[in-house]
């Protein structure tokens, strides 16, 4: 009976260690260190201000992983989503000590990243919705026992074309544009994103002089506008093609984390001839304004 008792005995304590040993590998971020090198992190977000409006720039769901510089495993992981309010930091971000690398994806879906436990399997990623305004950033710090503060800036990972139209001409013309075509790159890695040849795509617009468009980096920009100039009652269709230049070179890619501004200038003749310039420059400044909606 009592050998009977010792076998059990050492049956539940194998069983038990079986248990621990998968929900380490599972739930706890890849880190096996023990209680002692536990310490926690708060994370501000700082944002890079390419957008239009503010809402370009809200936040309405995010992801940390935090990943072992030396090892590239997981070691730490937070993820929420927002309703209101403006809230620039995350605080208690359990980790461990040591040298780390720090990512924060917002606006991408958060189920994507929470199974990733490896440096390697996050930096390749993807995501394709143009329309979430995914925004990434990395940052890496010293993380120690007591407590640990890391700014990490945050930049749009697609890039934004401001386009507008001016018109001049006897007659007082005008300019509606009823469509455009561009080379817009429909998926991206969150890290380190290659510019790619992309196939153009071509977008109704509701007669309209301005107008703004998104791509994930994309290589060798292109753009056709369709519209319709009129003067003085009479009315002529016009395509017109745009080539990306700036100081008079040609943009080799439109880059992830910028807004290009794009000035078309119409002149028109008194014979319907239509002459075209345009300029384009990026705009790009740094804002803190970061806004959870």
């Amino acid at each position: 009976m009592k050998a009977k008792n010792i076998v059990l005995a050492i049956l539940m304590v194998l069983s038990f260690a079986a248990c621990t040993s998968e929900m380490e590998g599972i739930d706890n971020n890849g880190n096996s260190a023990g209680i002692e090198t536990a310490t926690s992190i708060v994370v501000n977000f700082l944002t890079e201000e390419t957008a239009t409006k503010s809402s370009d720039n809200s936040i309405s769901q995010y992801v940390i992983a935090v990943f072992e510089a030396k090892t590239g495993d997981r070691v730490g992981y937070a993820s929420g989503t927002s309703k209101g309010g403006n809230p620039v930091s995350i605080e208690n971000i359990d980790s461990k000590e040591g040298q780390v690398k720090v990512y924060v994806v917002v606006n991408a879906p958060v189920d994507k990243f929470s199974t990733i436990y490896t440096l390697n399997d996050f930096e390749n990623a993807t995501v394709e919705n143009l329309d979430d305004l995914v925004m990434v950033g990395k940052n890496e710090i010293e993380l120690k026992k007591e407590s640990n503060h890391l700014d990490v800036a945050l930049y749009h990972l697609s890039a934004q074309v401001k386009v507008k139209v001016n018109i001049q001409g006897d007659g007082n013309p005008t300019f509606q544009a009823n469509a455009y075509e561009a080379n817009i790159a429909t998926s991206s890695k969150i890290v380190n994103p290659t510019a790619a040849l992309a196939e153009s795509v071509s977008y109704d617009l509701t007669d309209v002089s301005a107008f703004t468009y998104r791509t994930y980096t994309v290589k060798d920009p292109v753009l056709k506008l369709s519209g319709a100039i009129s003067v003085d009652g009479k009315q002529k269709d016009v395509s017109i093609d745009i080539s990306f230049k700036e100081n008079g070179k040609t943009l080799d890619a439109l880059l992830n984390g910028k807004s290009y501004e794009l000035i078309i200038d119409l002149k028109v003749s008194v014979k319907f001839e239509v002459s075209v310039s345009y300029s384009i420059h990026e705009i790009r400044e740094i804002s803190n304004d970061v806004s959870f909606s």
